[in-house]
């Protein structure tokens, strides 16, 4: 009777243990898998996208913020403690943001933290009006962190020729 009764018992044991094994795997090593599959995928649409049509799409969602720029412009300069108008002077006289941060004693994290919120909030906006989608929002907040030196060519007007 008692080898009967352990043998049961082990047998349950298995059976329950084999279970749990199973929903692990359904629940969180397929998912690993496929998410891991997907990313081979996707890097692999990357690599093969941007050697398609990277300079087309980059400046065309940057035009995307150009009705914006007033509105970055502005709350940079309040940062920066100048007027609007100060401000696109400076940057027209051929001074960067952050030349410009550091003749005003703002530091280059403030500075940073100054541009992610200002362009942020343009983003925002973007979105809110349906001009840019989400993606495309953050692409070119990325984009933007990656390449400072665009804001700078972004605020600058440039004449006409």
């Amino acid at each position: 009777m008692k080898l009967k009764r352990r043998t049961i018992v082990i047998i349950s044991g298995s059976a329950v243990l084999l279970a749990i094994l199973l929903l692990v795997g359904i629940f969180v090593v397929a998912p690993a898998i496929a998410a891991s599959q997907n990313t081979t995928t996707h890097t692999t649409t990357e690599t093969t996208t941007p050697t398609a049509s990277p300079t087309p799409k980059k400046p065309s969602l940057l035009k995307a913020l150009k009705p914006y720029v007033p509105a970055i412009t502005g709350q940079l300069a309040q940062g920066l403690h100048l007027t609007p108008q100060q401000l696109t002077a400076d940057l027209q006289s051929g001074q960067t943001l952050s030349q410009i941060a550091t003749t005003q004693k703002v530091s280059a994290t403030q500075l940073q933290t100054l541009e992610n919120s200002a362009v942020q909030n343009a983003l925002t906006q973007a979105v809110t009006a349906g001009s840019l989608t989400r993606q495309q929002a953050s692409l070119i907040m990325k984009h933007l962190t990656k390449n400072p030196q665009l804001l700078n060519h972004l605020l600058t007007p440039h004449k006409k020729k």
